[in-house]
């Protein structure tokens, strides 16, 4: 469902390009130069969410320890490459889904590595980790992708839809329980799994820029989960209250964020009380799904949970 509606975003969007060549050319507007505009208009548009994101969560920042603190030039360098993550996942891998990702029965089969399943975050979808999960695979781990349903329901709703997803992967591979690495909203949707589920069928957990306390983006976001993702939203209030609750009862965990996260504000939103947390360069929110550095950070607490 997500991957159709960016398709039909980026035909809406280059379409609006192509025709605004011909309102300027006229007649003269060949293929190329409408082709030209409508890239162009998607480029604009991806520019201007960029822009918006990191313009609100530094208005809502986290202080970063000095340790941590950015250059300007390290911060540039970080927002170009969140503008082609951007457009990789966005514009690439979600609207094509299809022909990014891989089924799970065709990785089936006994293996000495317990299943680790990815779980992607808001209006995303399984094809926003292709190059992850093949960082993963090469350094050894057994990685399978969750797309989670309905991408604008409720949280709880797309638990469901974990649920269905960890069990097809045990069924597939005859685990008994898996590893969950979650990044953005999918680090809360594996929270009210656990809350629904219970720890039986996990591992550890592994959260990367998940919004644990809510952001200030959320605001700006469609559908329930929307509402819920916002700072002080009863349902956050209602999840924390469970797990303080039955703390003895919560998986390994551990939150990796970064302090120049431009999608989680406050960024230490994504400190969680009960895990190791983590904090990683200046790295932007859609960029994770392809850092190495953040594949390295995952691999190595795997392998730690492994040992």
């Amino acid at each position: 469902m997500i991957s159709r509606a960016f398709f039909v975003v980026l035909i809406l969007v280059g379409g609006a390009g192509a025709g605004a060549a011909r309102l300027v050319n006229g007649a003269q507007a060949g293929g190329a130069t409408m082709v030209g505009w409508g890239v162009g208009a998607i480029l604009v548009v991806v520019a201007c969410v960029v822009i918006v994101t990191y313009a609100i969560s530094r208005a809502h920042m986290s202080r970063p320890p000095p340790e941590l603190r950015a250059g300007p030039g390290a911060q540039v360098a970080a927002i170009l490459r969140e503008f082609f993550a951007h457009l990789g996942a966005f514009a690439i891998l979600a609207p094509f889904a299809r022909f990014w990702s891989r089924d799970p029965a065709e990785q089936g089969g006994a293996h000495p590595e317990i299943p680790v399943v990815l779980v992607h975050g808001y209006l995303l979808n399984g094809a926003a980790w292709w190059l992850f999960s093949r960082m993963l695979r090469k350094a050894g781990c057994r990685p399978y992708v969750a797309t989670i349903e309905p991408p604008l329901g409720s949280i709880d709703a797309m638990s469901e839809s974990l649920s269905r997803r960890i069990e097809a992967v045990c069924i597939a591979t005859g685990a008994s329980r898996v590893h969950l690495v979650a990044h953005s909203m999918g680090g809360l949707v594996c929270r009210a799994y656990l809350r629904a589920h219970g720890t039986a069928r996990v591992g550890l957990l592994i959260t990367i820029a998940s919004p644990h306390h809510g952001t200030e983006i959320a605001r700006l976001g469609l559908g329930k989960c929307a509402r819920e993702m916002t700072p002080g939203s009863g349902w956050l209030a209602a999840l924390a209250r469970w797990e303080a609750d039955n703390r003895s009862e919560a998986p390994p965990a551990v939150a990796l964020f970064s302090y120049y996260d431009n999608y989680i504000a406050p960024q230490e939103s994504s400190m969680l009380p009960w895990a190791r947390n983590a904090p990683l360069p200046a790295l932007g929110h859609v960029e994770m799904y392809f850092s190495r550095r953040v594949a390295a950070q995952v691999r190595d607490a795997l392998k730690t949970r492994a040992a």
